[in-house]
């Protein structure tokens, strides 16, 4: 096995075929795929195309002749970021809304928010975020995740910002 070791995010799938097998012997050797060792035929993998749902090492046969080698290739499975976030539901353009993460990725990851035109702070990362907005009607929120090389799905939060009330008006009258 040369190269870096496999890798993919949680419901992916990955082809083993396309694994780098070098024979440093030259021997123009056989190369079949097994899902345990020692690799018999009864554990050989009739599609090389796999989806494991955690870390899974596949066993990859040499055959040339009588003679037979097997090296074991690991497929790290890397967990999918969540973009999941809570923010208030009803806010006044005067206060603004407060948007917190809630998903599983670390402070490292990447954070694409989308805000609908308000203005955020801090704005960047997993915050919390405090988002004014210029215009009172609906918005949405929006929030993809990338860590490790996997993306969330889009986890979106519609929300209703109010305009201000208006001043009172206040009338004296004489009884």
């Amino acid at each position: 096995f040369t190269g870096t070791p496999p890798s993919i995010c949680l419901g992916q799938s990955f082809d083993l075929a396309t694994v780098a097998i070098q024979d440093l012997n030259s021997t123009a050797a056989i190369i079949t795929i097994h899902s345990g060792t020692p690799a018999t035929p009864g554990n050989q993998l009739s599609n090389t195309n796999v989806s494991p749902t955690s870390n899974t090492t596949y066993y990859y046969k040499a055959t040339k002749g009588n003679c037979t080698d097997e090296i074991g290739v690991t497929l790290t499975v890397k967990p999918v970021p969540t973009a999941n976030f809570s923010a208030t539901a009803t806010s006044c353009i005067t206060t603004g809304t407060t948007v917190t993460y809630l998903g599983n990725a670390s402070a490292g990851a990447t954070y694409n928010w989308f805000f609908d035109g308000g203005t955020a702070v801090p704005g960047t990362g997993p915050g919390p975020h405090t988002v004014t907005f210029p215009f009172a009607g609906p918005k949405s929120i929006t929030l993809t995740v990338e860590e490790n090389g996997c993306t969330s799905t889009v986890f979106i939060q519609n929300i209703t910002v109010q305009a201000p009330l208006a001043q009172p008006v206040i009338n004296c009258v004489t009884t």
